[in-house]
């Protein structure tokens, strides 16, 4: 593991797979191969080590979220969205599965399950920032750009390093500021 959060992804995935030698039936080295894959976009074998763990323990909701992970990256929506929820069946209180549920909701334009799904999230993990980054996204897109701005804001108060949650807010406090910038339009 400690090579993989190093970055060194190739050489985590070749003891991964010598790991696997001595041990076909070692369980979490699937899910960490997957995801040592995901990371470097080799969704197919990633998806296939995913599949393993939960070949090998069905009952365990982490290798269930990483699939559904490298079905998004995939666009496959529903097949994600099954693979979240069958985590979160396994583990009711799996917040990173719901919030990432509620992106795959999002892409599918289901703003309002998104959000509801994100707000679980956050209700099981209050310190969970890319939740709250993801709730500011969908309540943009439903045009609630007060509360997008309320989410985009805790999402930094939590990490105040969240470059994504920055541009976002910055993005949308632009958007407000336009829309109060009165015009010298007579036909107003």
């Amino acid at each position: 593991m400690a090579l993989k959060e190093q970055g060194k992804l190739t050489e985590a995935i070749a003891n991964y797979q010598k790991a696997l030698q001595i041990d076909p039936n070692y369980t979490g080295v699937y899910n960490n191969l997957g995801m040592a894959l995901y990371q470097q976009k080799q969704f197919p074998n990633a998806i296939a080590a995913f599949q393993k763990a939960i070949a090998l323990d069905p009952n365990w909701a982490v290798p269930y979220n990483s699939l559904g992970l490298a079905l998004g990256e995939q666009n496959k929506w529903e097949e994600a969205i099954a693979a979240y929820e069958e985590a979160i069946a396994l583990d009711p209180n799996y917040a990173e599965a719901y919030s990432n549920m509620g992106v795959a909701l999002g892409e599918q334009g289901k703003l309002e399950d998104a959000i509801e799904t994100f707000q679980k999230a956050i209700e099981l993990a209050p310190d969970l920032a890319v939740a709250y980054n993801n709730l500011g996204l969908s309540f943009y897109q439903e045009g609630d750009l007060e509360e997008s701005v309320a989410a985009y804001e805790r999402a930094i108060s939590i990490d105040p390093n969240y470059v994504e949650a920055k541009n976002n807010l910055a993005r949308v406090r632009r958007e407000l500021q336009w829309r109060r910038v009165p015009t010298n339009d007579p036909q107003e």
